[in-house]
This record gives structure tokens, C-alpha cells and sequence, in this order.
């Protein structure tokens, strides 16, 4: 790391610790929203569909982040996901429509999505060769860090007396501000380019990336409606 650019070691830094942030806060209102939810009565299948809407919005987002980031580049890509994904998630605690919370979370995700694309690509390409792999394994292990520490922003809030929705708004906005440091993610600041010649070797395998992702998808839909199901019968 010593003979990488200052930029590069601030990306290789700040990435990681944002995303973990970020997963943090989404998750820990996502399952708030799911006790919530049950707890109002709401139906297994539409605790789930709010838990379903969330990771719709991600996988729209993957398919359509390779565009979005040839146009803004990493840095901006990443801002302008952590923007939507702060607004949507700070709407939760504004209402209790949950036909708006279901809408939000699409947004949540679709954002969710770009900072994932955004940061994972940038790692890996600002990583020194040698050590992409422990670069790339640390920024998802700051996503399982942070689907593991979410949650627990739900009695953390209620020990000290404040709304889970309005907390994990406090912590995703601490990613967001943290964001802001990336170079390139304000005006006057440069970046590393985004690369603008895709990949020769992706058209020998997006083709059957297709069914590969509806699959994934319908898994990942009944995966939401059986964690729901166990939620409504605690």
C-alpha cells in the first residue's frame, strides 16, 4: 500500500467503513419495519413483500450500475446512491403508510445497489494486484458486519429512549457524510476514472447470467416470505 497514490489508500479505507455503516442502518430499519409491520397485523405475505421490495430495488440497480457509473464515475455513483438511500430511508420515520414504507424501501435498495456496484468495482481496481483479494474479502466482510450489527439498533434506540427509524437515519447519514470524502464525490475534487470499455469476456457469460438472477430472485422473494412467516408467529 505504501506505493499507492493518497487517493487510492483513502478509497481503500473509507469504502469498507462507509459500507458497513450504510448496511447497518439499512438493515437495522429494514427489521423494524418488519416487527412493525406484524405487529400492525399486516400479513406474512405482505411483511414480506416489503422485505421482497428492498432487494428488488437492489437487483435493478446492479443490472443498471455499470451504465450509471460510465456516465458519473465511481466517486459521484456512490454519492448519488448514498443520497437516495439516505432521503428514502429518513421518510420511514415521517409516516406509518405502508404502502409508502414499501415504495421506500424499492428506493432504499435501488440505492443500496449503486453504492454496492460503485464501492466493490473501485476496491478492486485501486487495490494493489497482489492484495485485491483482501481488499474485496474486507469490504464484504463490512457487509456481513453490518447485517449482523443492524439489528441492533432496534434496543439500542429503545435503551435510550429514542425511535429505531429515527437512529438508523442518524447512522446512515453518518455514512453518507463519510461518502463525501471519497475523492471525486465533491465538486473541484478529482477521481479515478470509471472504465469506459466494458469487459470483452462479459458477453460469453451474461446470457446465461439471466436465468442464473431469476432464479436468485424467486430464491430470494420466498426467502423473504418464510422469514416473514416465522415473524408473524413469534
Amino acid at each position: 500500500m505504501t506505493s499507492l497514490p493518497s487517493q487510492g489508500r483513502v478509497v481503500l479505507v473509507i469504502i469498507p467503513l462507509v459500507y458497513f455503516v450504510f448496511v447497518a442502518a439499512e438493515f437495522g430499519a429494514m427489521t423494524y419495519h418488519a416487527l412493525a409491520a406484524t405487529q400492525a397485523g399486516r400479513s406474512a405475505f405482505a411483511v414480506g413483500l416489503l422485505a421482497a421490495s428492498m432487494w428488488t430495488g437492489i437487483l435493478v440497480a446492479r443490472l443498471a450500475a455499470h451504465s450509471v457509473i460510465g456516465r458519473l464515475g465511481y466517486a459521484r455513483s456512490f454519492v448519488v446512491g448514498s443520497t437516495a438511500s439516505m432521503i428514502s430511508l429518513a421518510s420511514f420515520a415521517l409516516h406509518d403508510v405502508f404502502l409508502l414504507w414499501t415504495s421506500g424501501a424499492l428506493t432504499l435498495g435501488l440505492g443500496a445497489g449503486l453504492v454496492w456496484v460503485a464501492g466493490e468495482s473501485w476496491l478492486a481496481e485501486v487495490a494493489p494486484p497482489m492484495r485485491r483479494g483482501f481488499f474485496v474479502g474486507l469490504f464484504e466482510t463490512a457487509v456481513g458486519l453490518g447485517l449482523m450489527v443492524g439489528p441492533l439498533i432496534i434496543p439500542t434506540a429503545q435503551a435510550l429512549n429514542l425511535d429505531p427509524l429515527v437512529m438508523a437515519s442518524v447512522v446512515m447519514v453518518g455514512a453518507w457524510v463519510s461518502s463525501l470524502f471519497l475523492p471525486g464525490a465533491r465538486p473541484g475534487t478529482s477521481s479515478e476514472a470509471a472504465p469506459s470499455n466494458q469487459d470483452p469476456t462479459l458477453a460469453a457469460w451474461w446470457s446465461p447470467t439471466w436465468p442464473l438472477l431469476a432464479v436468485s430472485m424467486v430464491s430470494g422473494v420466498m426467502g423473504a416470505l418464510g422469514f416473514a412467516g416465522m415473524t408473524s408467529r413469534a
